[in-house]
């Protein structure tokens, strides 16, 4: 592990550790899942957005998780800041939303988990799996939550990883890997961690990552799970050399190599079933990397956005960026700008502003069949958001 002194590092790091990572992220993480239904199925047009009912979602918030069942979208966690930043407000509940009925519906709490947030989840296939993250400290406990029994059952902790935040999560489509993210040592000291485990639900039981081989600890970074291994792109540090690896959890090994991107915090990417895609705007770009080939391509930043986006997503065969800040307005505002990119096609086309959600920082963007669902975040007053919209690519 590597040890970090200054104090404002972890707040900078919350934004970078959000869900959207997606898939990847924040991520994240990887806590967005595409396969199933296409969600809300009807005549809309492309590029068309349809707001999101607010009756019944869950109360405002940000850096919680959001996963795709198939027909739901699972809305759990999460933090809003109140007062300017001078009280946290962590949550344990949440709820699911159903974008072909535009409803929601509540999710119970769990009364043997805490709230937090910068947490992980991942779908099963049945079932969403919560693990880690923050409150007043570190956590590393979690639970299964099946949507259609309405009901949480908890995990054992018995060889778990110990406890963190910002963890890179995914579903193997047997056991849910968990490696690296932060914690604070006895003197509150910032630790970035390299290590982990993966749990099977079917024994309830935690067997151990081999570190041997592994990248360097990510301080910040994108993973995804490509059907056979597990990708990691990240970097010790904002300008640190930036590192690829890949984790074959049949074989227990890892391989790492140099990845062809810049490192940088606000970086974020998608899984399109080939390649991982990787964006950040403004100065550094992004690139595509397909593990196939073992190769890295370009993506051409002619007619992409003037933002550095809050969240990213892959919908049928496109790249999608949404939100964030506008990098172009008065003091850096937050945006409704966002962007799809055609890799067949190597063009960048803008979303339509038309009946898009609010202007926001930190929104989930999740995938879902057919269609993006955006969900949450911030906007300039840092006032937490409970709406969000169902967008038509």
């Amino acid at each position: 592990m590597i040890r970090l002194l200054p104090v404002f590092v972890c707040l900078l790091l919350q934004a970078c550790f959000a869900r959207s990572f997606a898939g990847c992220g924040c991520g994240p993480h990887a806590d967005d899942a595409s396969s199933g239904t296409d969600a809300g199925d009807n005549d809309a047009t492309h590029d068309t957005w349809i707001p999101m009912s607010d009756e019944g979602a869950p109360t405002g918030r940000w850096l919680h998780t959001a996963i795709w069942t198939g027909s739901e979208l699972l809305i759990w966690g999460g933090r809003c800041d109140i007062g300017g930043g001078s009280v946290t407000m962590a949550f344990a509940d949440g709820g699911a939303f159903d974008p072909g009925a535009n409803s929601w519906r509540s999710i119970p709490s769990p009364g043997f988990l805490s709230s937090r947030f910068l947490h992980r989840a991942v779908w099963t296939g049945t079932a969403m799996i919560v693990w880690g993250g923050r409150n007043a400290s570190a956590l590393a406990d979690g639970a299964i939550f099946d949507p259609v029994a309405d009901l949480w059952t908890p995990i054992s902790d018995l060889g778990a990883p110990s406890p963190r935040w910002g963890a890179f999560t995914e579903w193997t489509g047997t056991k849910m890997i968990v490696w690296g993210g932060l914690t604070r040592d006895s003197n509150n000291s910032l630790l970035i961690l390299n290590d982990g485990s993966e749990y099977d639900p079917s024994s309830d039981t935690w067997t151990p990552v081999s570190s041997a081989a592994s990248p360097p600890p990510p301080i910040f970074g994108v993973s995804a799970w490509t059907g056979a291994e597990m990708l990691l792109w990240g970097a010790a540090g904002e300008g640190a050399p930036g590192f690829l690896g890949r984790y074959d959890p049949n074989a227990g090994s890892w391989e790492t190599g140099i990845a062809e991107v810049e490192s940088t915090i606000l970086m974020r990417g998608a899984w399109s079933g080939e390649d991982l895609y990787l964006w950040e705007g403004l100065d550094f770009g992004g690139g595509r990397y397909r593990p196939s080939t073992d190769r890295w391509y370009d993506i051409d930043p002619t007619g992409a956005p003037d933002t550095i986006p809050a969240a990213a997503a892959w919908v049928g065969s496109r790249f999608m960026i949404w939100g964030g800040i506008d990098s172009m307005a008065p003091s850096f505002s937050t945006t409704s700008i966002g962007a799809t990119y055609d890799p067949l096609l190597n063009l960048w086309a803008p979303t339509t502003l038309v009946g898009a959600p609010s202007p926001r920082d930190d929104p989930s963007l999740t995938a879902a069949g057919a269609v993006v669902l955006a969900w949450g975040g911030q906007d300039d007053g840092f006032n937490c958001l409970s709406s969000g919209g169902i967008y038509y690519p």
